[in-house]
């Protein structure tokens, strides 16, 4: 409906059609996936359409089938089917008078979410001992003069031999403290 008369009459109607046979074959060679299939079902739970391998035909008889027919909002359900986890979703489609049924085998949907999880996870702990590695030498080089006087310490207080003195190649701040201490044991 482009325009309309003053009184609101259409002044150009258009549309397409296209035979519900038609509809259900394009439907019915969809795949979502390897082994995913999308087919429609009528207000009454007639399968108008459906591959061999779906599993619509075998589950019809089951509260599972129901439960998809149950309301017009879009559900997803997961079941299992002859020892196989599968999704299961349905949308009303009103135009239609239809339900759009979508099966998919949950390997299928989350195998490719797993697989990309282990590989970051294995990325991820990979990086963390690249740092470990990395970071303990730096660690061990920083208190390395702080347990020599550390040591040094202790031996002095421990044999109470004030001629003693700190040695230390540090010049930073562990370098200057073992100075102080040196002058202070004078």
């Amino acid at each position: 409906n482009e325009a309309s008369r003053a009184d609101g009459t259409p002044l150009l109607v258009g549309g397409v059609a296209l035979e519900m046979h038609a509809l259900t074959e394009l439907v019915s060679n969809y795949r979502l996936g390897k082994s995913g299939f999308i087919s429609l079902v009528t207000n009454d739970g007639t399968i108008q359409n459906s591959s061999q391998a779906s599993i619509l035909k075998s589950i019809k008889p089951t509260a599972e089938f129901g439960r998809l027919l149950e309301n017009t909002n879009q559900q997803v359900f997961e079941i299992q089917h002859n020892g196989q986890d599968y999704m299961l979703s349905s949308i009303w489609v009103d135009s239609l008078k239809r339900w759009l049924v979508i099966e998919v085998p949950k390997l299928e949907l989350t195998g490719p979410i797993n697989k990309q999880m282990w590989a970051a996870q294995g990325i991820g702990m990979g990086l963390m001992l690249l740092a470990l590695a990395l970071i303990y030498p730096v660690a061990r080089s920083l208190t390395r003069p702080l347990r020599q006087v550390q040591m040094q310490l202790g031996d002095i207080t421990h044999n109470l031999d004030l001629s003693r003195r700190i040695q230390i190649n540090d010049q930073a701040e562990l370098g200057d403290l073992a100075c102080q201490v040196n002058q202070l044991l004078q």
